[in-house]
């Protein structure tokens, strides 16, 4: 029998969704909602702890009220009231 893959690391395989979602976009932004969608339970946390580690760089939305309610509650809560929907990997 083959030897097993090693189990990806929580943070490449978000790193990987990241990437994913960023493909084509300006300044390699993703957006949270599809990636929190992608990722699954814990993704809130994750992107916090990676974002706190520097491994992620949050960006706020850009205030142009074009969000669905289903959208923002799929954004981190930032500072100020406002809401953290974009995302870029910083390797």
């Amino acid at each position: 029998m083959p030897p097993r893959a090693k189990p990806e690391e929580p943070f490449e395989y978000l790193d990987r969704i990241i990437r994913r979602h960023s493909k084509g976009s300006v300044g390699g932004l993703a957006f949270i909602p599809d990636v929190a969608k992608s990722f699954g339970p814990g993704w809130e946390f994750m992107l916090r702890k990676g974002a706190e580690e520097g491994r992620f760089e949050l960006r706020p939305e850009s205030g142009l009220s074009r969000l669905s309610k289903d959208e923002m509650r799929l954004c981190i809560p930032g500072p100020s009231r406002t809401l953290l929907s974009w995302v870029r990997t910083r390797r």
